[in-house]
């Protein structure tokens, strides 16, 4: 999960990031592994926002967040945002459960 608050910003910057994050989105999927990508609106309150990508595996996302565009992606961050954060989680599935838990990432490989 990606938590972010956005500095006010021009237009101009704000197509630059748009932009950045559509090509990060596009590298993830040939990558392969992204399972969900969903993108939020920022608390009309907070203007804090939630962005999650749900992968297949660790190693999945890793490989996708080393490329180019994500990299160019994640250095538009450091001044687009007034705060941003990521949080790793698991999700996990029990046989014979209905739903998912939502766990935080300690360390390891995870996924299939």
């Amino acid at each position: 999960m990606f938590r972010s608050k956005r500095n006010k910003r021009t237009g101009a910057i704000d197509r630059m990031l748009y932009e950045a994050d559509a090509k990060a989105h596009a590298e993830a999927i040939r990558h392969g592994g992204l399972l969900m990508y969903w993108y939020g609106v920022p608390d009309p309150v907070t203007g804090v926002n939630l962005a999650t990508c749900i992968w297949q595996s660790r190693q999945h996302a890793r490989a996708a967040i080393g490329g180019p565009e994500h990299i160019k992606a994640m250095k538009l961050a450091a001044t687009s945002y007034e705060l941003y954060a990521l949080e790793r989680h698991v999700l996990r599935k029990k046989v014979g459960e209905d739903g998912v838990s939502v766990e935080p990432y300690v360390s390891g490989e995870v996924g299939w």
